[in-house]
């Protein structure tokens, strides 16, 4: 009686294991489905896509082409318009490096100075309370619009705009690609330089896995402390920070004599190589993890999105 138990709760978990796999199929096919679509946007629209729909997608890149990176955005009170138009993090995220700010009520909109800056308008209230004349507001759908200042500069009408397609071949986007992912091997490196001198000889995936995050964690820790000693964070100090760590890594690996980051796979103690299962465990579960990933926006309550701000 205990064995047929036993067997009983076998085939339901099989079961459940196949209908939950079924179900997760699906739903990566329905989202990898999607990102084959939007293949050859840039970035900012994909990513603006899967968050909310194509239609606010369309409308960051038109104001991300348009408004100056130096410009200050007001953001409505929500009294109309979707919610997501007047959510300060989000829309920071999508229109960085502009200043975002955002007004409460009707009041603060008619209080705010217009020199070198926009405003989010979903309603002729907020208009009206702006100020703006017709020859100042910019209408990019039936409900969705922005005011400019005077002397402002907009490249293209709504009439006449579609995304422009960022990548146009698989070589492009495998070239657009390149050298980010080497910069992430090379700060991994860099980690991995500093995780070898602390904790001496470990097996490679140890010593590569502490590194990335090693590594990234340092170069956004000196990028932090340089933006609060009041030092302007620009596409030079990026670079030059992240050449200063890669420097210093290198001379301290010349320090120590050019001694391996890892042990070499002979020296792997049982131990360690009894804990390859779960190695080869967590790299599956990555890559189910990654597989469901595909197509799914980010939503304004995840730290990604408020650490993409910082």
């Amino acid at each position: 009686m205990a064995s047929i138990k036993g067997k009983s709760g076998y085939i339901l978990l099989g079961i459940a294991v196949v209908l939950q796999c079924m179900l997760i199929a699906g739903f990566a096919a329905r989202g990898a489905s999607a990102a084959w679509r939007t293949i050859g946007q840039d970035g900012l629209w994909r990513s603006a896509n899967f968050y909310q729909s194509p239609r606010f997608a369309n409308y960051i890149s038109y104001l991300d082409e348009n408004i100056p990176e130096e410009a200050r955005i007001v953001l409505p009170p929500g009294t109309s318009g979707p919610r997501v138009l007047h959510i300060t993090p989000v829309m920071q995220f999508f229109l960085a490096p502009r200043e975002v700010i955002n007004c409460p009520d009707l009041v603060c909109l008619s209080q705010i100075e217009h020199e070198n800056t926009y405003f989010i308008i979903t309603d002729s209230e907020q208009a009206a309370s702006v100020g703006t004349d017709i020859e100042h507001l910019i209408i990019f759908d039936e409900g969705w619009s922005v005011a400019i200042p005077d002397g402002a500069h907009w490249k293209t009408a709504s009439e006449n705009w579609s995304p422009t397609p960022a990548f146009r071949s698989s070589a492009d986007i495998i070239s657009a690609a390149l050298w980010p992912l080497l910069w992430i091997a090379t700060l991994t490196m860099c980690g991995a330089v500093l995780v070898s001198t602390l904790t001496g000889s470990n097996p490679w995936f140890f010593t590569l896995a502490l590194g990335y995050g090693l590594g990234l964690s340092v170069y956004t820790l000196l990028l932090g402390v340089l933006g609060a000693l009041g030092v302007s964070i620009s596409p030079t100090t990026i670079s030059l920070t992240g050449v200063g760590i890669v420097v210093s890594a290198t001379i301290l690996w010349l320090v120590q004599g050019r001694k391996p980051l890892w042990r070499a796979k002979s020296s792997l103690t049982n131990e360690c190589k009894a804990n390859w299962f779960w190695l080869w465990f967590m790299i599956a579960f990555g890559m189910v993890t990654l597989v469901i990933a595909v197509g799914k926006g980010y939503h304004s309550t995840d730290g990604i999105l408020l650490w993409g701000v910082k």
